[in-house]
């Protein structure tokens, strides 16, 4: 993008960014996304399934088009590189470190040195997306034992936090 284009741009209201990704402006509860995600590599995705043993949720192999969606709005894109992804996505009030404690238990313990391999010749990043509208403040923790555990297999970590309550307007 250039710099006049840039300058030129207003940032979305948050109402309007709600509207975009067709997020329910009454929400009670917070849409938590915990994402085990896996890039970089040269062999097929079905070559990551078979060493994880679980299901991805998407799957991209570098070219091919795929949908980018924004809630009720769709932008079509040509993927970079091979993507492998796992993620678990739940509206809820409960503490997003529960979830995301139990997401590591569940997924990627189990799994570390499968991972640690896989990280020898791919990225592999933990994310965290959190639409926050119970309130101001959102908090996160990560235990030693968690952040070791993503250290451990070779793992990016990427947090993204849009607080959209009613209370910020």
């Amino acid at each position: 993008m250039n710099e006049d284009r840039e300058s030129n741009l207003i940032p979305l209201s948050k109402n309007d960014f709600r509207k975009v990704i067709g997020e329910d402006l009454e929400n009670d509860k917070n849409r938590n996304i915990i994402s085990l995600i896996i890039t970089g590599f040269e062999r097929s995705p079905k070559y990551i399934t078979d060493q994880l043993g679980i299901e991805p949720t998407e799957t991209r192999l570098s070219g091919e088009s795929y949908d980018l969606k924004f809630g009720k709005t769709a932008v079509t894109r040509i993927a970079e590189e091979n993507l492998w992804q796992y993620e678990r996505i739940e509206t809820t009030a409960e503490f997003i470190s529960d979830q995301v404690e139990l997401f590591i238990s569940e997924i990627i313990k189990p799994r570390s040195k499968q991972l640690l391999a896989i990280s020898k010749d791919a990225n592999v990043s933990f994310q965290i997306i959190q639409y926050y509208y119970t309130g101001s403040n959102p908090g996160y923790f990560l235990s030693k034992e968690i952040i070791n555990t993503l250290a451990e297999i070779g793992s990016e970590v990427d947090i993204d936090c849009y607080c959209l309550s009613s209370d910020m307007d």
